[in-house]
């Protein structure tokens, strides 16, 4: 019973640090995007410029 909990906790432990580097990583993916449109003559805000897919799969997916 005590390691079928254990090993309960440390999928959940798994899920949540997986879960939290998926966030990292579009957090990285928007900085790069924004960067690219400063680059390339916007005004950074990649919103209307079409870039920030990762942060609109982000909200779509309530991760945020």
């Amino acid at each position: 019973m005590r390691r079928d909990l254990q090993r309960r906790l440390d999928a959940l432990a798994h899920t949540a640090q997986v879960s939290e580097f998926q966030r990292d990583v579009a957090k990285v993916s928007n900085l790069m995007d924004e960067l690219s449109d400063l680059a390339s003559g916007g005004d950074g805000d990649v919103r209307k410029s079409g870039f920030g897919l990762a942060e609109q799969m982000e909200n779509s997916h309530g991760t945020k």
